[in-house]
């Protein structure tokens, strides 16, 4: 066995690999994850801190998926003959291809403001007395602020609006990853000849 054929056999490996991290974590996370903890734990404060707690682990990973998915992704455009250059549409499988990477930067720019933008902002912690406010210092959020943050105030709705567009978000780019995947074994069967042609 080449060196070559080695080289292309671990950059594959990778690929397949950060594929699994993110996209099989997001398709995981909606269809089973998501409802088996609101199913053991409801829907509220102690629900939403635990699917909180995993976001924040998984995050990272993610992170390091995007990236390994370019890089490698990039080294792997170049095993086919037919391949042009990035974002051309000058043959099937450069327009497989192209698609595939269109795909692929939408759905980072949605996880990106995910875990950016729409990231849940820390909630202030009681302190000794109960009093409300960061690291429980009285003052700012008792009296009506506290009651508009836990009494189904503004801050509630908003809050409420900023879940369900994050969940929605993740649903979308659910649906692009099964794009993707798929798009990726129209490009696999392109790039490899088949038998008898």
């Amino acid at each position: 066995m080449s060196p070559r054929i080695i080289a292309f056999a671990v950059v594959s490996f990778l690929h397949t690999i950060f594929s699994v991290i993110w996209m099989g974590g997001m398709i995981v996370t909606l269809i089973a994850y998501t409802p088996a903890v609101k199913e053991a734990l409801g829907a509220g404060p102690q629900a939403k801190k635990t699917l909180g707690s995993f976001k924040k682990k998984q995050r990272i990973w993610v992170y390091i998926s995007m990236a390994g998915l370019v890089i490698t992704g990039l080294l792997m455009s170049r095993r086919s003959p037919e391949f042009v250059r990035l974002f051309s549409f000058s043959n099937a499988y450069s327009v497989a291809l192209s698609i595939k990477h269109i795909i692929v930067i939408v759905m980072i720019g949605i996880a990106l403001y995910r875990s950016i933008v729409l990231a849940p902002k820390p909630m202030p912690t009681p302190g000794p007395g109960g009093a409300s406010g960061l690291g429980g210092q009285p003052g700012k959020m008792q009296g009506k602020q506290a009651g508009k943050r836990l009494d189904g105030g503004p801050a509630s709705a908003a809050m409420t609006k900023r879940e369900k567009l994050n969940f929605t978000l993740l649903v979308i780019n659910v649906i692009l990853a099964v794009l993707v995947l798929f798009n990726s074994a129209i490009v696999g069967a392109l790039a490899t000849p088949l038998p008898g042609k």
